[in-house]
Formats: C-alpha cells, sequence, structure tokens
C-alpha cells in the first residue's frame, strides 16, 4: 500500500514538474511569436501598395476563379518589393517591437492614449493613400479583397504607430539636460550673429541663384495692386471702395504696400532687381534671425548639442527654410518668423513668475507682434483671438493686465485699420468666398455625384451664390479656387445665400459622405505621411510669372493636365522689368535638382512631408495631456487654432505650413524642458 501511494505520488511529482516546464517553454516562446505577428504587420503596412489590383492582371498569372485565391495573388502582387529590403525591414521591426515590450511598461491610460492616437494616424494613411490615387475613398471599397487588403494595412500602420509612439514618449523622457550651462552665455549677441550667418551662408545658393526673387501670382497680383493697374482680384469684387484705387484686402494690404515700397526703392535707384533683391535680404536676415534666437532660447536651456545641432542641419538644409527665403510674398514667407517670436513671446507670459504678466515691457512687446501678425497674415486675427481669451482664463489673476495686451491690438487693427483706415483710402475688402471654401466645395462635389437627384428649385437657388453649370467643369477636389474664383457670384444677395445654406444642410442630410469626402480630399496632405512635399516655385514658374506682370497673359486653370477654366488677366504694366539674369539660370536649375534630391532622402523626405507635422503635432499634445502638462497645451492653442483654419481654407500648400514648421523645434524644447523639471 505504502508502495502503491509512493509511485503514484512520484509520478505526480514528474508531471506536474513536467507541466511545469511545458509552461515555462510557452511563456517563453509566446512574446517571440506575438514580436514576430506585430512585426509582419507593421512591415505588410510600411510596403504593400493598396491601390486595386484588376482581376484582369490577376487571371493572367494563371490563378484560379476563387475569391480565396484572387486575394492571395492580391497579396502577392501588392507586395512586389525588394527581398533583401522586406527581409531587413522586418529584422529592423521586430529587434524595435522585442525592445519596447521588454524594456518598458506603461499604464491602462497610456496604452489607451497610444492605440487612440495610432488607430487615427492609421486611418490618414489608408485613406490618404486612396485620396492621393483616386480623390475619393473607391480605393477601400471597389472590390471585396481590396477592402480586406486595406484592413489588413490598417491593423499594420496601427500597430507600428503604437509601439512608436511609445517609444518616442519614453525617449523624449530620456533627453538629458546639460547642467553646466550658462544661460546668459549661451544668448550672446556673438552666438547669435555666428548662427545666423551661418543659416544665410547655407541658404546662399539658393538665394543667389534665383535672384532678385521668386514671383508668385499672389505677388504679381500686389504688385499690380500697387502700381496702380486692375488685377484678377479687383475684378471679382463688387462694388468696389474706389474705381480710381485698385487696392483690395485679398492679400494683406499691408503686405502690398510692403512689397510696393521695395519695387519703388528700386526705381528710384534705376535698378528694380536690386530693389527686390533688397527686399530679399532683409527677409532672410529676420528669417534667419528668428531661428537662431530659437536655437539660442534651446542652449539657454540646457538642451543637448546633439539636439540644437540637428535643428541646425534642418534649418539650414530644408528646402522649407532656403526656398521661401528667397520667395516674393510677405504674406507667406514673412509671417513664420513674425510668429516664432509671437510664441516665444506666449511662452514668456505662461511658465515666467506672475511677474512678467504685468511687466510693462514684456505686455508691450507680446501686443506690437500681435499687431504685426493680424497685419501680415488675415488668420493672425483669429489665432490672436482665441489665444488672448486663453490666456486671460489662465492668468485670471493678473487678467486687467492681459487683456489689455490683447484687447488693443485687436481694437486697433479690426476697427482702425480694417474698418477706417483702409476705407478712407479706398481700399476693397478682400473677396467674401474665401470664407465659404468648405461648403461650395461640398456643393460642388455632391452635383457631380448626386446632380440628378437635384430639384429645379435647388438648382435655382444654388445659381443664385454659385453659377450651376460651371461647377462640375471647374469643380477641382484638392482646391476651393475653382468654385470660389471662377463659380461664385459676388453679387448675391443675403437672402441668397441663407437660402442657399438651407440648401447645403437638406443636401447634407441625403449624403453626409459626400460632404465629408469632398472636405478631406481638398485637406488629405494635411494629414498624410506618405504624401512627398515638392518644391512649389521653381525657374520656370519664375519667369512666368515675370512674363504675366509685364505683358499680361491668359492664363489656363489646369488639372492634372487638363483645362478647367481659361482666365484672361489684365494687361501688365510696361513699368516694370524684373528679370533673372540670363547667367544664373543654369546654377537655379542645377539648385533646383539638388532640393528635390534632398527632400527624397530618408530622414529629409519624412520632413518634407505635409503631413508630418500634423501628426508631430497630435503626438505632443497627447503626450502633454497624458502628464497634465496645462502651460504647454495654453501654448499650444495658437498652432491649434491655426492648424482648423489652414483645415477649412482652400487648398493645402507648404507655405501655409510654416508657421507650425518655424515653431515645432521650439515646442519640443520646451516639452523636454518641462518633462525634466517634473522628474
Amino acid at each position: 500500500m505504502l508502495s502503491l501511494l509512493y509511485s503514484t505520488c512520484h509520478k505526480g511529482v514528474i508531471l506536474s514538474a513536467n507541466n511545469q516546464r511545458f509552461v515555462d517553454i510557452r511563456n517563453s516562446i509566446t512574446p517571440h511569436v506575438v514580436n514576430v505577428f506585430f512585426a509582419l504587420m507593421s512591415v505588410f503596412a510600411l510596403v504593400v501598395k493598396l491601390t486595386n489590383i484588376s482581376t484582369a492582371k490577376i487571371a493572367s498569372t494563371g490563378a484560379i476563379h476563387s475569391p480565396l485565391v484572387h486575394f492571395l495573388v492580391d497579396l502577392r502582387l501588392s507586395l512586389n518589393v525588394s527581398a533583401l529590403y522586406s527581409t531587413v525591414l522586418f529584422v529592423v521591426c521586430y529587434l524595435f517591437i522585442k525592445r519596447v515590450r521588454e524594456r518598458h511598461s506603461f499604464s491602462r491610460r497610456e496604452l489607451i492614449t497610444f492605440w487612440a492616437l495610432s488607430l487615427v494616424l492609421a486611418l490618414f494613411s489608408v485613406f490618404g493613400s486612396s485620396y492621393a490615387a483616386h480623390d475619393s475613398a473607391i480605393q477601400l471599397v471597389k472590390t471585396t479583397r481590396g477592402l480586406l487588403k486595406n484592413i489588413l494595412a490598417l491593423g499594420g500602420y496601427a500597430i507600428f504607430f503604437s509601439f512608436l509612439l511609445r517609444f518616442l514618449y519614453v525617449q523624449l523622457d530620456k533627453v538629458a539636460l546639460l547642467k553646466d550651462t550658462d544661460a546668459h552665455n549661451a544668448m550672446s549677441l556673438k552666438s547669435f550673429a555666428l548662427l545666423t550667418g551661418g543659416l544665410l551662408v547655407c541658404w546662399a545658393p539658393f538665394i543667389i541663384s534665383h535672384y532678385p526673387g521668386i514671383l508668385t501670382a499672389d505677388a504679381t497680383n500686389q504688385l499690380l495692386q500697387f502700381a496702380g493697374v486692375k488685377d484678377l482680384t479687383y475684378q471679382q469684387l463688387v462694388n468696389p471702395i474706389s474705381n480710381t484705387v485698385f487696392l483690395n484686402d485679398s492679400n494683406p494690404v499691408f503686405t502690398t504696400f510692403l512689397l510696393g515700397w521695395f519695387h519703388r526703392l528700386g526705381v528710384l535707384i534705376g535698378s528694380q532687381n536690386t530693389g527686390m533683391f533688397a527686399y530679399i535680404i532683409l527677409q532672410s536676415l529676420f528669417l534667419a534671425g528668428s531661428l537662431a534666437y530659437s536655437l539660442l532660447f534651446a542652449r539657454s536651456k540646457n538642451m543637448p548639442p546633439y539636439l540644437v545641432y540637428s535643428a541646425f542641419v534642418c534649418f539650414a538644409f530644408l528646402p522649407f527654410f532656403s526656398l521661401y527665403a528667397a520667395v516674393l510674398l510677405p504674406k507667406s514667407t514673412l509671417v513664420p518668423g513674425i510668429y516664432l517670436l509671437y510664441i516665444m513671446l506666449l511662452y514668456q507670459l505662461i511658465y515666467k513668475p506672475d511677474s512678467k504678466m504685468t511687466d510693462l515691457r514684456t505686455l508691450v512687446a507680446f501686443g506690437v507682434v500681435e499687431l504685426i501678425l493680424m497685419l501680415f497674415v488675415k488668420s493672425g486675427f483669429y489665432v490672436v483671438l482665441f489665444t488672448a481669451v486663453a490666456l486671460c482664463l489662465y492668468g485670471r489673476a493678473h487678467w486687467k493686465h492681459l487683456l489689455c495686451a490683447t484687447l488693443i491690438p485687436l481694437i486697433i487693427f479690426k476697427v482702425l485699420f480694417t474698418g477706417m483706415f483702409l476705407p478712407a483710402l479706398g481700399v476693397s475688402p478682400g473677396k467674401s468666398a474665401e470664407m465659404y471654401s468648405i461648403p461650395f466645395q461640398q456643393t460642388a462635389r455632391y452635383v457631380i455625384e448626386h446632380g440628378d437627384e437635384v430639384t429645379p428649385a435647388e438648382k435655382a437657388t444654388i445659381n443664385r451664390v454659385l453659377i450651376y453649370d460651371r461647377l462640375t467643369s471647374y469643380y477641382n477636389p484638392t482646391t476651393s479656387d475653382g468654385i470660389k474664383d471662377y463659380s461664385y457670384r459676388p453679387e448675391r444677395t443675403s437672402a441668397d445665400l441663407r437660402a442657399y445654406f438651407a440648401v447645403w444642410a437638406k443636401q447634407f442630410v441625403k449624403h453626409p459622405l459626400t460632404y465629408v469626402s469632398a472636405t478631406y480630399n481638398n485637406q488629405y496632405r494635411y494629414f498624410q505621411i506618405n504624401n512627398q512635399g515638392k518644391i512649389p516655385y521653381n525657374l520656370a514658374s519664375n519667369l512666368d510669372e515675370q512674363s504675366w506682370l509685364r505683358n499680361g497673359t491668359t492664363r489656363l486653370y489646369l488639372d492634372d493636365g487638363k483645362v478647367r477654366a481659361k482666365i484672361l488677366y489684365v494687361e501688365g504694366s510696361k513699368q516694370f522689368d524684373l528679370s533673372v539674369p540670363q547667367a544664373l539660370k543654369k546654377p537655379a536649375v542645377i539648385i533646383e535638382a539638388a532640393e528635390r534630391l534632398l527632400m527624397n532622402l530618408p530622414g529629409f523626405n519624412f520632413l518634407s512631408s505635409l503631413g508630418s507635422y500634423g501628426v508631430i503635432y497630435l503626438t505632443l499634445i497627447a503626450f502633454a495631456t497624458l502628464k497634465n502638462m496645462k502651460k504647454y497645451v495654453i501654448l499650444m492653442i495658437p498652432n491649434m487654432t491655426y492648424y482648423l483654419i489652414l483645415i477649412a481654407s482652400p487648398y493645402s500648400a507648404q507655405r501655409y505650413l510654416l508657421p507650425m514648421i518655424y515653431t515645432l523645434f521650439f515646442f519640443i524644447v520646451v516639452y523636454v524642458k518641462e518633462t525634466n523639471e517634473r522628474a
């Protein structure tokens, strides 16, 4: 009996030990299996081509007629990438995911935030791919296998972004500040001059090769206005204030005067080229100086050298900086520097002791920069307004001082400058169609997709605000310029507009996805990371604008090579004599080719994408919210306001993003500084 009992217990111990070994083996293998799965899904999303593969192409491979087989063949054809590249990418993703999972643990709140944000970013990537290729979400829903492929890519992107966010969250916390930096010496005049000069030296090839400066359509309009020549924007106005003054506020009139004064300076000294190039030199000095000051600010906050040097390299070589320094467009090219100063002064009020909120010099400087910002860019008014409200609520103890610093500039700009000074000069207001860009695009798309459902009464109502017969031919999915400029009836009445919006709301209820699609199609570039940035201004466009400025021309509104509209510009002014010297044309072409190459290099291509900046700012806001960084979120309000305005703008373009690009490094520095202080 005892022998039997011993034998039974002994076998039980052996079985228990075997079970434990099995559990141990399972527990050791499972993490590796999970890591492999996550890595495979991530690589799939990063390399797969989401464009639809035709049934005919699949059949040409000899595949049998089976939905499952066709789906598998579709995946194989969509993964036609180098074996070496995909293998290396898999190994990197596996090691990366393994490291994050093994070395870092996160709270439930943090994980929920990471997964939620990563899902949003994944949706941007998948939908952006479809809209970039088809101007719609058809890529996702055209076929069942296409839908399944996009769902797999969505999951892969979500996994990849989730681990990337976790890694960045930890790494930003690990940025170690120096302890021996002398803040006073870091902000010295000598350091400022060296950094400013260094940036100008790096920008010089592009600036010199595009002498006397790159003209744009808006700048050309402004020069014509200043010279007393009717331009297209003036012709679109109803009941201009003056029949002899052709100035209008479609482009901020203050910037029109600025360009006009430099052109007049060139006339006085006998060289118009020299006059305009003088503007470019001063603009470059100001932009380089503002960036240099942000670098010195980083050093004064004990940022590690590698972070400061990396920022300097980006400032020196990214076309966002070197290219636009040579562009004659103050409302876009001077504004980033002004905006950066505005954010840095706002930082002084939020992060410094309460004495700064009552310091007269700080408040006056802040108010002056606010006013300048509003004079240079129309969206500046809304940025200043919403920031002023948040600032006064935050500094309630000193709300009277803060209200004076923000309200006085708002009154000066809106009441005195816009309401009294401009009308007294005969300056006409800008086009009202700008604020209706989104609903106009939605209506045009509705007519294209559901025109057979539009009743005669609805058509008549729309036609009183928008020329109905032009909607289908003038519609461009990626910009509202065609509709708001060449279909909009500026003579419409307020009653016409109210009736239109009643129809607009009714049609929205019928087909809400059409409205969503029209809006997203117009601005998806601001959300899609994979959207590669392009150089918008080059030698060819510059020469074209110069010709128009001097001679007038018939210009074509193009969309993918197809003529959408024919626009006759008035005769140009013979008083303009701007030209690119023949000797600089070849160097300009070479510099532009180098810029394009740089924008496609790893790392630089990410920073050249319009969507990257929206993603980075969303990430910073999410991280700051997790850490309850109230001051940081308030500091972000100008950028959040500006970004919302961008989404409602007629077109997604690089130059509109410049204020956010110029301030990004500053926001990273402030985040790292506050994180270290909290730790």
